[in-house]
């Protein structure tokens, strides 16, 4: 057996070991979740993270791998996380603003995955009002896009409502114009879509002043609108999937004022 054989074979006790521990370690991670679901408790305790790393470097022999060792219990905790939520939610609903297909729909499927149960509510705010009446367990919401900055509405309601932040997700938004199939760009006389919608594509507006503007609730809604009236000089400010979903035509695409257009959503929960 060469040395490069046996340092291999040592890896893979090693790793056989890691497995066990893994798991063992996912069997407690479950028994939490089933308390913090009786308890109501939340899922992330922001100094939990910082606590765990520090007893585990302090019990390494060799310092040279504080930082490795500090990543990988990151990415374990994160692991962790993610288990608790996904069994804790298996009996609970997340609330986001809009209809199906408004981007903060988008980002409860990548957050949560796509069996979650999802409740839809028209306005920001009725995200928190469901929170504060138990009607939902969390709720997740647009805090701050790379081109518009801070969402205010988001900021104030934060102030207004008794909520905690639970973790974040980014997502990556690409604007469409969307409208009936078999309209024209030249035909439309009207957009309709959320005021994010609108400012993170304004270059695009400026260039069609002629448009009249209409501020919605969201660009799903936008969306749904569109095909509602069935009229063809009408457009909205919408995602790809909207556009599929309410049957309707991309009359012209990557409208963002910038290309890397991102979003970060926040997961809430009542305190």
């Amino acid at each position: 057996m060469t040395a490069l054989e046996k340092y291999r074979e040592e890896i893979d006790h090693i790793d056989s070991q890691l497995a066990k521990l893994f798991e063992a370690r996912m069997d407690v991670v479950l028994k939490v979740a089933a308390y913090k679901k009786k308890q109501q408790g939340a899922v992330l305790h922001p100094n939990r993270e910082e606590e765990v790393i520090k007893k585990a470097t302090a019990a390494l022999k060799n310092k040279f791998y504080s930082d490795e060792l500090a990543h990988f219990f990151q990415d374990l905790m994160a692991i962790s996380k993610n288990l608790q939520h996904q069994w804790i939610l298996n009996e609970k609903q997340v609330g986001f603003a809009g209809i199906e297909g408004s981007y903060s729909e988008e980002a409860c499927i990548n957050y949560f995955g796509e069996s979650i149960e999802r409740v839809s509510c028209p306005a920001f705010e009725d995200v928190f009002i469901a929170l504060k009446n138990k009607d939902i367990r969390y709720g997740i919401i647009p805090l701050e896009n790379s081109t518009t900055g801070k969402v205010k509405e988001t900021l104030n309601l934060l102030d207004k409502y008794d909520v905690q932040i639970v973790d974040e997700t980014v997502l990556d938004i690409k604007h469409r114009l969307i409208g009936l199939p078999g309209a024209s760009l030249e035909g439309v006389e009207e957009i309709h879509s959320h005021s994010q919608g609108m400012e993170q594509s304004s270059r695009f507006l400026d260039g069609h002043k002629q448009w009249k503007l209409v501020a919605q609730p969201s660009t799903s809604i936008s969306a749904k609108y569109i095909k509602d009236m069935g009229d063809p000089k009408k457009a909205a400010i919408a995602s790809d999937r909207a556009a599929a979903i309410y049957g309707l035509a991309i009359l012209n695409g990557d409208i963002n004022n910038i290309q890397k257009n991102d979003t970060k959503f926040i997961v809430i929960e009542d305190k």
